[in-house]
C-alpha cells in the first residue's frame, strides 16, 4: 500500500492520486521544499512527519507550483494549491473528484 504512514485513508486515496498524477505530468516533487525525487516511495517517505505539508512540483517551462495539505482535514487534506495546476495540467483533477466524492 502507498503512504502507509497515512492515518486516515481517505487523506491517503487523494494524495497518493495527486503525488502520481504530478510525476506522470513531469513533475518533480519536493515536499517542504526538500530534496527534490520523482520517485514515490521517496516522496511519501517524506510526507505527515508534521501537522502540515507542502508538495513543491517542478517541471521545465513552468513556474514552480506547490500544493499545501492540511492532514485531519479528511476529503479537504488539499487546502491550498496554486492555480496554475489546475488551468494548465490535470494534476489536481482526478484527486479534486476523489475530495468531491469523499465529501458526498
Amino acid at each position: 500500500m502507498k503512504f502507509e504512514n497515512c492515518k486516515n485513508e481517505i487523506e491517503r486515496q487523494i494524495i497518493v492520486a495527486l503525488v502520481e498524477d504530478a510525476l506522470a505530468a513531469g513533475f518533480i516533487v519536493s515536499v517542504n521544499d526538500g530534496a527534490e525525487s520523482k520517485d514515490e516511495a521517496v516522496i511519501f517517505a517524506e510526507m505527515n512527519s508534521i501537522d502540515v505539508d507542502y508538495l513543491y512540483l517542478r517541471r521545465e517551462g513552468m513556474s514552480t507550483q506547490w500544493v499545501q495539505l492540511v492532514y485531519g482535514n479528511g476529503c479537504d487534506v488539499m487546502s491550498n494549491w496554486t492555480c496554475e495546476l489546475s488551468d494548465r495540467t490535470n494534476v489536481m483533477k482526478r484527486a479534486e473528484e476523489l475530495a468531491k466524492r469523499f465529501a458526498g
